[in-house]
């Protein structure tokens, strides 16, 4: 799930976007001349769009077209409000698989089918067992890529590392 990474007086917080629909920059603020949209169609990303005339920066560079396609990691800096950073990182978690597609667990090598539970590493997009008879996921400290396999609910990247 993409979120903001917004800078306040604590340090940093993340706010989750929603799967799709619009949100207005910064996040608690009631106007919308910068926001944040959901493209349409499937595997589409994020749009900055900027309605008004503000004085929006992505990357340090103005965003002079007034709208722009997100990356993992773009620094937003909106006039009085401070920076926040856009990003695409995703937690692991147990879900019950979709049985899109014949796959095979990488870990057991035995097929993944529909309903099974089952973790998809953020990193690498591998599909692993995760259930009593299968820990799969978590049989080993990291992932095949090298992703760290616990559930500690902790994003690998945020602005302090910056």
């Amino acid at each position: 799930m993409a979120h903001l990474w917004i800078e306040d007086t604590g340090g940093w917080a993340v706010f989750p976007l929603p799967a799709d629909g619009r949100v207005a920059l910064p996040p608690a603020q009631t106007s919308e001349t910068v926001w944040l949209e959901r493209a349409a169609g499937a595997g589409s990303g994020w749009l900055l769009v900027c309605g008004g005339e503000d004085d929006v920066v992505l990357n340090g560079l103005p965003l002079a077209t007034g709208i722009r396609v997100l990356e993992d990691r773009d620094e937003i800096r909106l006039p009085g409000a401070g920076r926040c950073f856009f990003s695409t990182e995703r937690l692991a978690e147990v879900r019950p698989y979709s049985g899109d597609g014949m796959r095979r667990c990488p870990r057991c090598r035995r097929p993944l089918e529909a309903g099974d539970s089952s973790v998809r590493c953020p990193s690498c997009d591998l599909q692993f067992h995760q259930t009593d008879a299968f820990p799969c996921w978590t049989h080993d400290p990291t992932c095949l890529c090298g992703h760290p396999t616990d559930f500690d609910g902790r994003y690998r990247w945020n602005p302090e590392n910056l």
